[in-house]
C-alpha cells in the first residue's frame, strides 16, 4: 500500500518517539516494530528512519549510541557487568573491520576477541 508523503512525514516522528520512549532500539528494530504493530500496512525502508532520528537527535530528542555491549557474571545475590560502548560510527566501524580483517582465510571455529586482539598466550 502507498501513502502520501506528507502523511508519511506526519506519523513517522510520533511512532518513532513512541517506540523508543518504550526502550532503547535499533533502527533496524524500529522498522520491524512498525512493520508488526501496523500489521504490514507501513513498510519503512531506512530512507524513512534515518533521516527522522537524525532530525530528533539534532533536536535533542534521541540519542545514538554505537556499538553498546554487556557481559554479565552473575551468582547467588550479586552481578558483574561490563560495558563497552563504542562513541562514533568510524570507531566501531573500524572494531568491525579488524575483526573481519583477521577472521579472512581463517576456516571454521569459535573465536572471541582475545584472539583478534592477540591477547591470548600462544598453545
Amino acid at each position: 500500500m502507498t501513502y502520501d508523503a506528507d502523511l508519511m512525514r506526519g506519523v513517522v516522528q510520533p511512532m518513532v518517539l513512541q517506540l523508543v520512549s518504550e526502550r532503547a532500539m535499533y533502527g533496524y528494530e524500529i522498522i520491524k516494530i512498525v512493520h508488526e504493530r501496523t500489521k504490514k500496512a507501513l513498510e519503512w525502508k531506512e530512507g524513512t528512519l534515518y533521516p527522522c532520528l537524525h532530525r530528533l537527535e539534532g533536536a535533542g530528542l534521541v540519542k545514538s549510541q554505537f556499538g553498546d555491549h554487556t557481559v554479565t557474571f552473575a551468582s547467588d545475590g550479586e552481578r558483574l557487568e561490563f560495558t563497552h560502548r563504542a562513541s562514533s560510527r568510524e570507531c566501531f566501524a573500524r572494531g568491525a573491520l579488524q575483526a573481519a580483517v583477521w577472521l579472512e582465510g581463517r576456516g571454521g571455529g569459535l573465536f572471541d576477541m582475545q584472539d583478534v586482539l592477540g591477547l591470548k598466550p600462544a598453545e
